[in-house]
């Protein structure tokens, strides 16, 4: 029981941690490291473009799977006002099953 405790514990300190790096304001490049949005979930737009509208980026590339280089979601959106701190704004266009549809998403 006392392991369980403390596994349990040690869990809860590193979600935290986890949580207080992904609310920090990045103000640089890491080169090499995982690129976070702002829950802490690595961003996940490949094959994308970034576009500009009214002060705010918009960044939207293919949802890839973390397996497989399936795009299983589809074009997600990301936005940010700086290029470094980015919000996972969803899904702007999902898969489905159009072959036709499917393909023309590969590159934005």
């Amino acid at each position: 029981m006392k392991y369980k405790l403390q596994v349990f514990l040690c869990c809860v300190v590193i979600n935290m941690a986890m949580y207080a790096q992904a609310q920090q304001k990045l103000q640089h490049f890491k080169p090499g490291e995982l690129w976070m949005d702002d829950k802490g979930n690595h961003i996940n737009a490949h094959g994308g473009g970034i576009l500009f509208y009214n002060g705010m980026y918009y960044w939207f590339g293919e949802h890839k799977g973390e397996r497989s280089n399936n795009a299983y979601v589809g074009v997600t959106v990301y936005a940010s006002k700086d290029l470094y701190n980015w919000k996972n704004e969803g899904v702007a266009f999902n898969v489905n099953d159009d072959k036709e549809v499917s393909r023309s998403a590969e590159r934005l």
